[in-house]
């Protein structure tokens, strides 16, 4: 019985540390993602070919449309 008791404690904490190994990944992939210019992710995302040209154009046209409409509302922002 005593055995039983230990094994599930040890399975419970295998899946705590799991869980809190997996969140840091997660966290630190997205903090990672964050840092890259979307151009930048683009170009990326086209030269793996995840893109076709169209839509890398398309995408990029929109990305830079975006980025002079915001200059636009707030002109004393810097990047």
């Amino acid at each position: 019985m005593l055995s039983m008791a230990l094994g599930i404690a040890f399975l419970f904490s295998l899946l705590l540390v799991c869980t809190y190994g997996f969140v840091r990944f997660v966290e630190s992939t997205d903090e990672s993602l964050d840092n890259v210019d979307p151009a930048e992710r683009l170009r990326d995302r086209y030269a793996a070919g995840e893109l076709s040209d169209d839509e890398f154009d398309y995408r990029l046209d929109q990305l830079l449309d975006s980025e002079s409409l915001s200059e636009e509302l707030e002109p004393g922002m810097k990047r």
